[in-house]
């Protein structure tokens, strides 16, 4: 298959849900956007009962929360470096995952400045209130949940909006000079499409099938094997220029 975007996003996803193996040449697939991605993350950390580091670096700031993670992890592992036990009552447990070591930075009001602490504190929060819909809503009602209360919904679609402007601007200048140009449009981790539209907006649970059969498999592998979930993708991809 060839193509980028939204002309390849309903195939794939009857592809996927059939279990066919597929290939997109020069495009990338549905299951590797960066919007697929941060769901993934966000569903992660609200069903694993052991923290996750990947998920919880790619969250920390995205949406935009205050929380650059190129200054903000860098804080917390140097905070975990030389924090690896903690109180819970008359017990002393191990720090081993950068949540953990991020719930003690706040609760200490350690390590932040009062904006940023502020701001994980809420992060915080929201996890856990992810956390708490886990046993009460079946997996597409929970996507389609965490894709509106992460702030990611309306993320991508102001980030989409704008990248569409920035286009017609680009074709209304592209006609004064009467220039034409031809060629691939290029993808990169952020070219997203109308991927948000479609998660906030399919009625058609049928239609969910693939996404919730990629993101479920994604989830449930262990903290180890989800750095390595991308090269058990049956879904591969391949670029050809």
């Amino acid at each position: 298959m060839g193509g980028n975007g939204s002309l390849t996003t309903h195939l794939q996803k009857e592809l996927a849900e059939k279990k066919v193996p597929f290939v997109v040449v020069g495009g990338k697939s549905i299951f590797e956007r960066a919007s697929v991605r941060d769901l993934v993350a966000y569903l992660q950390l609200s069903i694993r009962r052991s923290p996750n580091d990947e998920a919880f670096t790619r969250s920390i700031n995205q949406p935009p929360r205050r929380l650059p993670k190129d200054k903000v992890i860098p804080i917390i592992k140097e905070f975990l470096d030389g924090n690896t036990m903690r109180e819970e009552g008359d017990k002393l447990t191990s720090i081993t995952f950068l949540q953990e070591a991020a719930k003690v930075m706040v609760e200490k009001n350690v390590g932040l400045t009062t904006s940023r602490h502020n701001a994980l504190s809420e992060f915080l929060a929201q996890i856990g209130t992810y956390q708490g819909k886990l046993n009460i809503m079946s997996l597409p009602d929970l996507l389609k949940y965490l894709w509106k209360e992460t702030g990611l919904s309306e993320f991508y679609k102001t980030k989409n909006k704008v990248k569409a402007s920035d286009n017609d601007e680009d074709d209304e200048s592209d006609d004064e000079d009467d220039q034409s140009v031809g060629g691939k449009e290029q993808e990169t981790e952020d070219d997203d499409d109308d991927y948000g539209d479609e998660c906030g907006d399919e009625s058609d649970s049928n239609k969910s099938g693939a996404v919730k059969h990629a993101l479920l498999k994604s989830v449930v592998t262990s903290p180890v094997k989800a750095r390595h979930a991308e090269a058990a993708n049956p879904y591969k991809v391949e670029r050809v220029y």
